[in-house]
């Protein structure tokens, strides 16, 4: 299926409502468990294909389990992702820190500290920001 050359065809993926019955859901929870499956199996479909068509080389797209798990991590956030180490968590919580420190500073530019607060947080924020960025993609 190359990109754009021929119409895709939707996954139909369902639980068998005896299934869900049995389990205990309602009518109305067997519904809502069946569209909510329809939609997000649409959605991972669509977002592995995209995936899919960014990486061809050629008219023929392949999507490979990295497509899938990068559409994954997309819908779902941290589905399936082991990249909340002791690292990655302290630097968000630097980056939250030093949000309400640059909120501050810039409350008081008319004080004497507020400019150079401003900037020394920006400044701490990116380095700290881009760091736990190459964390993430080096994990």
């Amino acid at each position: 299926m190359g990109k754009g050359n021929k119409k895709s065809v939707l996954p139909q993926i369902t639980i068998e409502d005896n299934v869900l019955k049995e389990a205990g859901f309602t009518k109305t929870g067997v519904s809502q468990l069946q569209k909510t499956i329809q939609d997000i199996s649409t959605q991972l479909f669509e977002k592995s294909v995209a995936y899919g068509n960014i990486d061809q080389k050629d008219s023929e797209v392949e999507i490979t389990h990295e497509h899938v798990r990068n559409a994954t991590r997309k819908i779902f956030g941290f589905y399936g992702d082991n990249n909340l180490t002791w690292k990655n968590v302290s630097c968000q919580v630097v980056e939250h820190v030093l949000t309400i420190i640059v909120g501050v500073a810039s409350s008081n530019l008319d004080k004497d500290w507020g400019v150079s607060v401003l900037v020394a947080a920006s400044a701490l924020f990116l380095i700290i920001f881009f760091t736990r960025l190459m964390i993430t993609r080096n994990s």
